[in-house]
């Protein structure tokens, strides 16, 4: 079941910053692999999209979050971490 991030309880502050970053990376990811025509390309475009999300969220849990949001993006950048060693 997919939730929204409202229903999540999270701020508004941190709704804000993380949709607009992440908006960045899926614009990002998806001109790049438009643009892209070969594998090895494309590879590289997936695993940078990856690191800058894992970045993301590094500077995002720097910054004063509820347990609820620390936890969100705990998870993500777990998440992201894996995604990007298989």
């Amino acid at each position: 079941m997919v939730r929204r991030a409202s229903e999540l309880g999270l701020s508004k502050e941190f709704r804000g910053s993380y949709l607009r970053e992440r908006n960045f990376s899926i614009e990002f990811f998806s001109q790049s692999s438009r643009v892209m025509s070969n594998a090895p390309d494309a590879n590289v475009a997936r695993l940078r999209a990856h690191q800058q999300n894992v970045e993301r969220y590094q500077r995002l849990l720097k910054t004063k979050l509820t347990d609820l949001e620390t936890k969100f993006l705990e998870k993500r950048l777990s998440e992201e971490q894996s995604g990007w060693r298989c």
